[in-house]
C-alpha cells in the first residue's frame, strides 16, 4: 500500500481552499505551515500541481466528465483531488503507475469509499486523454488545448492572431513552468559574456 506523499497532500489542501475561499495559491502557500515544512523539492512540486491544476482546470473536468457515469455527483472534496490526480497523469512527467497510485491515496484520504471509482477514473484517463496531452505535433484548436491544458476558444484566438506556426510554438511553450537562472554576486564580466545568458 502506498503512502500520499505531504507534496501532493499541500498541494491538495491548497487548491481546495482557494477555490473554496476564492484566494491566489502563491498567497495561500506562503501562509501555510503545512507548505513551510516541505523541503524545497516539494515545495516546488506541491506549486506545480496546485498552480497547473488551476490553470487547467476546464480541460482536467472535461477529462473527468468524458469517464464518469452520467448522474455520478462528486463530492466538491473529492472532485479537488481528482483534479490534482488527473493534473498529474496528464501532464507531468511522473510515471503512469506512480500518479494513479498517488491519485488513489489523495482521494483515500478524503474518501474511502471513493478510492475504487479514483482508480478506475485514473486509468481510463490515462489511457485516453493522455495520448491527447502527448500528441507528436499537435496543430487544430482542440489538439493544441489538450496538449496545453488552454481552454479551446483561447487556442483559437492565438492562432488567428499569430498564425498557426507561431501561435503553436507559443501555446506548447505556455505549459512549461518559467526557467529559472541565479547569478553569482561576483560574476566577472567575462564570465558573464560567457555564459548563454547574454
Amino acid at each position: 500500500m502506498a503512502t500520499l506523499t505531504p507534496a501532493r497532500r499541500v498541494a491538495y489542501q491548497a487548491f481546495f481552499e482557494c477555490r473554496r475561499n476564492n484566494l491566489r495559491i502563491r498567497d495561500y502557500l506562503r501562509e501555510s505551515k503545512d507548505f513551510s515544512e516541505l523541503s524545497a523539492q516539494d515545495k516546488a512540486f506541491a506549486t506545480r500541481l496546485a498552480l497547473g491544476a488551476t490553470l487547467t482546470k476546464g480541460k482536467l473536468d472535461q477529462a473527468l466528465r468524458n469517464h464518469l457515469k452520467s448522474g455520478i455527483h462528486l463530492e466538491p472534496k473529492v472532485q479537488d483531488a481528482l483534479r490534482i490526480a488527473v493534473f498529474e497523469v496528464l501532464y507531468l512527467e511522473t510515471r503512469r503507475d506512480a500518479a494513479i497510485s498517488q491519485g488513489v491515496e489523495l482521494v483515500k484520504s478524503i474518501s474511502k469509499r471513493s478510492s475504487g471509482l479514483a482508480n478506475a477514473v485514473l486509468r481510463k484517463i490515462s489511457e485516453k486523454e493522455a495520448q491527447l496531452t502527448r500528441a507528436k505535433n499537435p496543430k487544430t484548436p482542440s489538439e493544441l488545448s489538450w496538449a496545453s491544458g488552454i481552454p479551446e476558444w483561447i487556442c483559437l484566438e492565438i492562432i488567428e492572431s499569430l498564425g498557426e506556426s507561431a501561435a503553436q510554438k507559443l501555446i506548447l511553450n505556455l505549459k512549461n513552468p518559467a526557467p529559472v537562472y541565479v547569478l553569482q554576486r561576483n560574476v566577472s564580466e567575462q564570465q558573464l559574456q560567457s555564459s548563454s545568458l547574454v
